[in-house]
């Protein structure tokens, strides 16, 4: 009861962090929002056209990133953006440390709204540089691995708690999926105006 006290707190803690009114939580059955358990979340932005909204996302994203060509994978004009990510040894600490986290981000846009959630969520690494070793988000046994696919490695067990050792891993995840959230968040810089020069 008191790890789970205290996995609740740092947990709070770090969703707190990020000072935004929705926040994704890894589960069983991937990413799904704290708030209404959902595998997306809706963005209003009232009295906003899709193109505004598509336009400002784009802005963002080109703001936000050194090469937003290679970052931007897919896009329908003013109705669809698809972004890969990749952060190389971003998951994880001690024995089960370094792993690359790759995804995408897919929006979907209309007039006075958009919702975007991730797809494709990969945790690897290289394990003694022959073989991948893969951090799954399922529910399993990490007491054995291994084959010609490489090791898969749980982060949570089959009673679907989060798995002995691996506590970092979730918090770490947790961390960098509401990171990358914000990137689409545009209702803070939509209205901005440009400077006039």
């Amino acid at each position: 009861m008191k790890k789970l006290l205290l996995l609740i707190t740092i947990l709070t803690t770090v969703i707190n962090g990020f000072s935004q009114e929705y926040y994704f939580l890894p589960t069983t059955n991937g990413l799904i929002n704290g708030v209404d358990g959902k595998p997306y979340f809706v963005i209003e932005i009232p009295n906003k056209k899709a193109k505004d909204i598509y336009n400002a996302i784009i802005d963002k994203v080109t703001r936000s990133y050194d090469k937003p060509k290679e970052v931007i994978v897919a896009q329908k004009e003013f109705s669809y953006i698809k972004m890969y990510g990749f952060q190389p040894k971003s998951i994880g600490s001690g024995e089960y440390s370094g792993y690359d986290l790759t995804y995408n981000i897919e929006i979907e846009i209309k007039d006075g709204k958009y919702r975007f959630f991730f797809s494709n969520l990969i945790m690897t690494k290289d394990s003694s540089g022959k073989e991948k070793m893969t951090l799954n988000m399922k529910s399993g046994n990490n007491l054995f691995g291994g084959g010609s696919g490489g090791l898969n490695k749980f982060i949570f067990n089959k009673k679907n708690k989060i798995a002995r050792g691996f506590k970092e891993e979730f918090l770490d995840l947790v961390k960098w999926i509401n990171l990358y959230s914000k990137i689409v968040d545009v209702r803070d810089t939509i209205d901005k105006e440009k400077d006039k020069w």
